[in-house]
């Protein structure tokens, strides 16, 4: 008989500030995903960066939810899940769009790793219609969703070890929802748009989701560098002969291009 299934366990605490870094940091995704044991890690979480989609989310997605002639992905459709008696995993925000949003450069990874898991891992005859599946051995082939959050996040937290991507806040640790926060930075301050970069909150609000801005604000961390060189900026505007005083964008993009060099050097 279908169902829902709930979700158990505690919220994480959620704290503001410009140095909490909740967002995974997007140039360190290539290293996340080549310390992935399997194909099915490295689409979960390729998922979760370049579409926003909650865990859950991700989780409820069914072929019938992507197209691979158009490239693109919907949300899943709770209701349909019902109607098919399939248990399906539902937590206690709801989405006020099926509408999905990939991140553009991110579009070939994602189809890719959604074509080379459905060529070796994937089991075509489980029964249910999810993509994501559990690949241990004697539990091959059930819906992810029934791992449990712990498993799930174990295998998260082994890779980021491997690469050696440690949380820059001491006494904190990445998680799967840091994910989620990186889509949500990329969107509100890296996108190209028209006339310079990043969507308005409004827009971001409506591809994440959200059924109120307020919860697009906590995804709305500036990029650190982009503060720093606003507040430099300001600084040099006080002082206009000072040496070295340059518009805010060049400042900027300075500022990303010695960054890019000593990531490059690392």
């Amino acid at each position: 008989m279908g169902g829902r299934i709930s979700a158990i366990g505690g919220r994480a605490k959620r704290t503001g500030g410009y140095d909490k870094y909740l967002d995974f940091p997007v140039e360190r995704l290539p290293a996340l995903l080549n310390e992935a044991r399997s194909q099915r890690d490295r689409l979960f979480w390729v998922l979760l960066a370049s579409t926003g989609l909650r865990s859950s989310e991700a989780l409820n997605i069914t072929w019938a939810d992507i197209s691979f002639e158009r490239q693109a992905i919907s949300a899943p459709d709770l209701d349909r899940l019902a109607m098919l008696g399939v248990p399906y995993l539902e937590r206690d925000k709801g989405r006020t769009t099926r509408d999905v949003t990939i991140i553009p450069v991110l579009k070939r990874l994602l189809f890719d790793t959604l074509v080379a898991y459905r060529q070796t891992e994937y089991q075509h005859h489980a029964g249910h219609p999810f993509v994501l599946q559990d690949i241990l051995p004697g539990m091959q082939g059930r819906p992810y969703h029934l791992v449990s959050d712990t498993g799930r996040l174990k295998s998260f937290k082994a890779a980021c070890r491997r690469a050696t991507i440690i949380h820059p806040s001491p006494g904190r640790t990445w998680v799967l929802h840091s994910l989620r926060h990186l889509f949500g930075v990329y969107m509100l301050n890296y996108i190209p748009v028209p006339g310079g970069y990043g969507l308005s909150k409004a827009e971001v609000q409506y591809l994440m989701g959200h059924q109120s801005i307020t919860s697009t604000d906590h995804y709305a961390r500036e990029d650190r560098l982009i503060l720093e060189g606003k507040l430099i900026f300001a600084e040099l505007q006080a002082d206009p002969a000072r040496d070295g005083w340059r518009s805010l964008p060049e400042h900027i993009a300075a500022r990303y291009i010695a960054e890019a060099a000593r990531l490059t050097a690392s």
